[in-house]
């Protein structure tokens, strides 16, 4: 199954409207997937992408402590699993914190 919302890395931003600052959600390419001065819903795709973030992140915390619980010994008999980087979840779950 394909996903339906909008693709590439998203960031928080600043969508001016006049002189005033409303918090919206960027792609990559600085378009604005959506904001928080309108309803998320005129946008249900992504609203629900939203709405799963706290549950996404945590299956990535989740995937961290399996990862640390698994002895050394064990790990370096396994293999690897081809995209997975756990610097990429290091970094993936600092953005997730606001800490990056």
């Amino acid at each position: 199954m394909s996903e339906k919302f909008t693709k590439r890395q998203w960031s928080v931003g600043c969508e001016f409207v006049g002189d005033d600052c409303v918090l919206a959600v960027m792609n990559s390419d600085g378009d604005e997937v959506c904001n928080f001065g309108n309803s998320l819903l005129n946008e249900p795709v992504n609203a629900n992408l939203i709405a799963a973030a706290p549950e996404l992140l945590e299956a990535l915390l989740a995937t961290l402590e399996w990862i640390d619980a698994v002895p050394d010994e064990v790990a370096a008999t396994l293999p690897t699993m081809p995209g997975v980087s756990r610097d990429w979840i290091d970094e993936v779950v600092a953005k997730a914190r606001g800490e990056s």
